[in-house]
């Protein structure tokens, strides 16, 4: 049975992809050390509920890993729309990839919280509401989707799927693996079982040598796994904020007087490397000393933006606080 998870044929890395332990482009700080996210973890979403299944848990999953670095590193409640990832990434009837997922919301489409672009709530009939669910994505909804890329950096790169590298990898992020839904349970823990990978979930907790636990978006959201499950790919996420950098101060000429066209109507003087507020008379004199009263050309009007985060001082060097206020 697929759930929607079309994986390569080759049980290597994707050379795509940064690389967990090798090339890698992603934060190195430990979140977690006892490989605990079950405190972050995300609202419940089912990928299988108004009487049809979305085939998109590879989109629900790589959501989810990002949700939940959102509550441990910002604490942010944030629900991004898991339809818009997965029509816009080319999901289908049989699934998607990995690669395709990750690179939609990575630098392609990026993401809208679930008001934007809300999930399908009913269907009598299975195929309308499939067809619903992936019908076209508005072009403003796309648009907003874009808007993701200045506030947010989002990476991804893939982990091996062995044990002894997702539990090196768990300690700083929860993991999207691949594994096959399901195998035989013995008290409580789901068995391995060789059956290739169908299904996509979130690695979000474990304890070394014994089990892991995933979180799901079918019913019995946690699921407990036995420590040697086959696990048929892995991937690692990574969500930071973007730090905006505040625009330049506007570059002040030396020996320059400033009347600034708004507020007072009052003037400045750039001497010295400093912006001085003091005497217009005294301030001009000394523009003209210093210019060898060659001044004509020494005279510029300003608005109250460019004296934005501009500290003013009197012609002694007296801190006068911002220059703005003096204005006003």
């Amino acid at each position: 049975m697929q759930y929607g998870l079309i994986i390569p044929e080759t049980s290597s890395l994707d050379p795509r992809l940064y690389r967990f332990g090798g090339v890698s482009g992603l934060s190195q700080v430990v979140l977690q050390p006892d490989r605990n996210f079950r405190s972050f973890l995300p609202a419940l979403e089912l990928q299988n509920k108004a009487n049809f299944d979305r085939m998109a848990c590879v989109t629900y999953s790589a959501w989810n890993c990002c949700e939940t670095l959102l509550k441990r590193k910002y604490n942010l409640d944030l629900n991004w729309s898991d339809r818009f990832t997965a029509k816009l990434s080319g999901t289908t009837a049989q699934g998607n990839s990995f690669y395709n997922v990750g690179e939609s919301i990575r630098k392609l489409h990026g993401g809208v919280t679930e008001d934007k672009w809300p999930d399908v709530e009913s269907s009598v009939d299975p195929a309308a509401g499939f067809s619903d669910y992936y019908r076209d994505v508005p072009e403003d909804i796309r648009k907003l989707g874009l808007e993701i890329f200045p506030q947010w950096k989002i990476e991804y790169e893939s982990v091996w799927d062995d044990q002894d590298s997702l539990w090196e990898a768990l300690q700083y992020a929860p993991i999207q693996v691949a594994l096959y839904a399901y195998g035989p349970e013995v008290n409580g823990v789901v068995q391995r079982v060789e059956t290739r990978g169908n299904h996509a979930v979130m690695l979000m907790n474990g304890k070394k040598g014994e089990w892991w636990e995933i979180f799901d978006h079918y019913a019995w959201v946690i699921k407990k796994l036995a420590w040697n499950t086959r696990f048929w790919g892995a991937v690692r996420y990574d969500i930071s904020r973007k730090v905006i950098a505040p625009p330049p101060m506007y570059a002040f000429k030396e020996d320059t007087m400033y009347f600034v066209a708004e507020g007072k109507g009052v003037e400045f003087a750039q001497l010295g490397g400093k912006l001085r507020f003091d005497d217009p008379n005294k301030m001009s004199r000394q523009v003209a000393y210093r210019t060898k009263g060659v001044i004509g050309n020494r005279y510029e009007t300003i608005s109250l933006k460019e004296l934005e985060g501009v500290t003013a001082y009197d012609l002694k060097g007296k801190d006068l606080g911002p220059a703005r206020a003096l204005a006003v």
